[in-house]
Parts: C-alpha cells; sequence; structure tokens
C-alpha cells in the first residue's frame, strides 16, 4: 500500500495525497492551493517531482494532481460496501514538522457518518489521529484495504482528544470524470442566497408549517428572478422534498442535473403556490 501514497508541497501548505491511476493523478484536498506556487510532490520512493494541478473543486474541498510518470503504482479506487460504525479505519501520511519524515500510520474507529441530503456536507467521522502534514491522505478500511476517504480536517476537543473527518470516497467518484476532463464540477443553480426561517417567524407570517427556508437574495437575470420567485418567499418544497436549512434546499437544487425544471413549492403573503424553475450549470463552490 505504502507506493500509493505521495505528500505534496506548496510554500508553507504540506499535505498528503493518494496515487490514484497508474498515469500518475494524485488525489488529495483542495485546501493545500489556496496561495499560488510549484506544487512539489515526494513520492513513496523519496522521489521528488513537480506536479500540476489538474482540477479542484471548492464544494467538496477535493483536488487532483498530476505527475508525469507511467505505470506508477496506484490505490484503485472503487465504491466501498456498508461501512459501518465502529468498523477499523487507518490514515496514513508524513508530518509537517521535519522533510523526509518518516511514514505515519494512525488507526481508529468510524465515529459517525454524515450525507448531504442531512443539510450537510457529506463525511466521515472518526477517531483517528491526524498529525499536521497529513491533511489530504487516504483514510483506508483496515479489513479490506479499501480507500474509504480522504483526510480533509481535525476538530481537536483538548489535549488528547481529536475527531478527524473524511470526505467519503463515493463524492469523488461523482465527479472524478468532470474534474479529470474540466478541471472543475457544474452543478445546478438557480441563483439564489437563502437562510432558514425560525419557527417564530413562521407563526408571525402565518406559515402553516413550523419552519421554512426564506429568500433573501435574487440574482439579476437568473434563473429564480426569470421565473417569478422574489425577496422574501419561503421556500417549502423542491420536487417534493422539503429543505430544512439553506445548505439543504441548495442540495435538493443540486440533486437534478443542470437545465432540469424544478417544482419549488412556496409560500408568499399568506398563499401556498407553486413555480416552476430551470436551473443552470454553475462552476465552483
Amino acid at each position: 500500500m505504502n507506493p500509493a501514497h505521495s505528500s505534496t508541497s506548496r510554500g508553507a501548505a504540506v499535505g498528503a495525497g493518494t496515487l490514484v491511476s497508474a498515469d500518475g493523478l494524485i488525489l488529495t484536498i483542495a485546501s493545500l492551493f489556496e496561495t499560488p506556487g510549484d506544487i512539489i510532490v515526494t513520492l513513496d520512493s523519496g522521489e521528488r517531482i513537480k506536479a500540476s494541478l489538474v482540477g479542484q473543486d471548492r464544494h467538496t474541498g477535493l483536488a487532483l494532481l498530476k505527475v508525469d510518470r507511467t505505470n506508477v503504482p496506484f490505490l484503485r479506487v472503487t465504491a466501498p460496501q456498508g461501512l459501518a460504525l465502529g468498523e477499523r479505519v487507518i490514515a496514513l501520511g508524513r508530518t509537517a514538522f521535519e522533510t523526509g519524515s518518516p511514514l505515519v500510520v494512525t488507526d481508529g474507529i468510524v465515529s459517525s457518518t454524515w450525507s448531504a441530503g442531512m443539510g450537510v456536507a457529506s463525511f466521515i467521522q472518526a477517531t483517528v489521529q491526524v498529525l499536521p502534514g497529513m491533511g489530504g491522505g487516504p483514510l483506508i478500511r483496515l479489513k479490506t484495504g479499501e480507500l474509504v476517504g480522504v483526510v480533509s480536517q481535525q476538530y481537536v476537543q483538548r489535549v488528547g482528544m481529536s475527531i478527524t473527518f473524511a470526505t467519503p470516497i463515493e463524492v469523488y467518484l461523482g465527479i472524478a470524470t468532470e474534474l479529470r476532463s474540466r478541471g472543475q464540477v457544474a452543478r445546478a443553480a438557480i441563483g439564489i442566497s437563502a437562510n432558514v426561517l425560525s419557527e417564530e417567524d413562521s407563526r408571525r407570517i402565518g406559515l402553516p408549517v413550523k419552519m421554512g427556508v426564506i429568500l433573501t437574495g435574487i440574482r439579476d437575470s437568473g434563473p429564480a428572478q426569470k421565473a417569478g420567485l422574489q425577496v422574501g418567499d419561503v421556500v417549502l418544497a423542491v420536487e417534493g422534498k422539503e429543505p430544512t436549512s439553506a445548505p439543504s434546499l441548495f442540495e435538493l437544487i443540486r440533486s437534478k442535473p443542470p437545465g432540469s425544471r424544478l417544482e419549488v413549492q412556496i409560500f408568499r403573503r399568506g398563499v401556498t403556490q407553486t413555480i416552476h424553475v430551470t436551473s443552470e450549470a454553475v462552476s465552483g463552490a
């Protein structure tokens, strides 16, 4: 498994990555590339080579690099079957504390999993500890050796206690083709900003449900404006599914391909009505 690992360095940013193809593609995290500069990859053999940024996706936080090598050892990426709570996982990487750091392996268990359908980004929560420089590295299922996620961040509760978050590999599989071919990912949008409506505000405006998501901004000449949506409209459902937060509303819109005709149920000045909006393609977050 060691040959499938690589570390990346770009100025002060140091992270890890995983070779995912024989032609030198490396999967890592986009936050490593927020400042300009050369990208240097250290392969497991110790060889240091220059890499290019193939693409990045701010929405998922993933990025793809390319090194000029062929027939390199790589870790095949497939969707794992049924990652369960309590399963043992390991993280691989090298620390940012010293040049030429030895390989570090930490282990832990899967403590929670979240999906985008809950109104938050998809992620795996685990008890593995990661050191500075291990971000972007692989999270691996111990019993099968499968790549299940990409380490994205760590939350330190107190000394000796931390929680690591990883982006599920299924998220990468969903965007891999577009990220490799276009360098970015186009998603559906309708040109709105929104915020959750409190239960108190729902009662004040006479909304027949406890909560909704209120539109706080409409982009000029965007799909929402063209369809007749207005600031102050409360979105009750998109394609029959109720949003529980602004992120969940955007996920409902993105759940259909760009160019889809969406049925949006709204509450406006005491009246519930349905408006049809055709989404557009937007690249980036």
